[in-house]
């Protein structure tokens, strides 16, 4: 009987189902599903008996996973995150779910959530040393900020100038030229029309690409609307009507139907 072959799991079963059957008639292998008490913690659960008996039972979740989480592997020397890589550790300032433990007890290749604060910007943001130590990822803030001139040749100063000669600013990069920034960069930046002075915002990409370059868009709109009061070749009131033509022109006297 159970109560005999696992008496510390016995003593935990607080109910059996269905409730007519007998506890004290359970064996090591039975399939019947109890209500089990954790004598430790207290934490109930529903299982069956023959899990708990089997090599490898499971017992309380509960604890196990607080042994779990209490369980530290201390790096062995020249392994820790300090060792290996101290600007890296400078910035470590907390190890999730493990108040206190610094960079010098923490494995450099650790994958466990860590808490970390730029040393440039001050941001803070979550990762684990892994993924810190093995591609040297640093601040995401300062990474979107970082700014990459381009290589001679390739600036929109370089390439188009004269889309260039419309640029005012850079979003978020006060200062910086069209000497400073890539021919096909997709950075919003301001524009002022070198014809009309109108302002608007978009990318160099957009204004510098092949086949579909954009230019001042209310110096479009008016090419549009010059564009669409000029008759296509042969729909144009001479073709089609060349004397009606002539008279709205002013030269065909009305009355006399003579030229003028």
């Amino acid at each position: 009987m159970l109560r005999d072959t696992h008496p510390a799991v016995f003593a935990e079963i607080i109910a059996v189902e269905p409730a007519s059957v007998d506890r004290d008639a359970l064996t090591a292998g039975s399939g019947r599903t109890v209500v089990w008490a954790c004598g430790a913690c207290g934490h109930q659960w529903r299982g069956r008996v023959v899990d708990r008996t089997k090599a490898g039972g499971r017992g309380c979740s509960q604890c196990r996973r607080r042994a779990s989480q209490g369980a530290w592997q201390t790096p062995p020397p020249g392994a820790s995150l300090q060792d290996r890589f101290p600007e890296i550790a400078a910035e470590l300032t907390a190890v999730d779910g493990h108040p206190g433990r610094t960079a010098s007890e923490i494995h450099a290749n650790s994958n466990k959530m860590c808490q970390w604060r730029c040393g440039q910007c001050g941001n803070q943001w979550s990762t684990t040393p892994n993924a810190r130590s093995r591609t040297g990822s640093g601040c995401p803030s300062c990474r979107r900020a970082a700014w990459q001139t381009p290589p001679p040749g390739a600036s929109l100063q370089d390439r188009f100038p004269e889309i260039a000669a419309e640029l005012t600013a850079v979003d978020g990069h006060p200062g910086r030229t069209a000497s400073e920034i890539h021919a096909n960069s997709n950075k919003m930046c301001q524009w002022r029309c070198g014809q009309c002075g109108n302002q608007w915002s978009t990318t160099p990409n957009a204004r510098s690409r092949t086949n579909a370059g954009s230019g001042c868009p209310k110096c479009g709109r008016l090419r549009t609307i010059n564009a669409r009061r000029i008759a296509r070749p042969g729909a144009s009131l001479a073709d089609l009507h060349p004397e009606l033509a002539l008279v709205v022109l002013g030269q065909v006297d009305i009355g006399s139907g003579m030229l003028r």
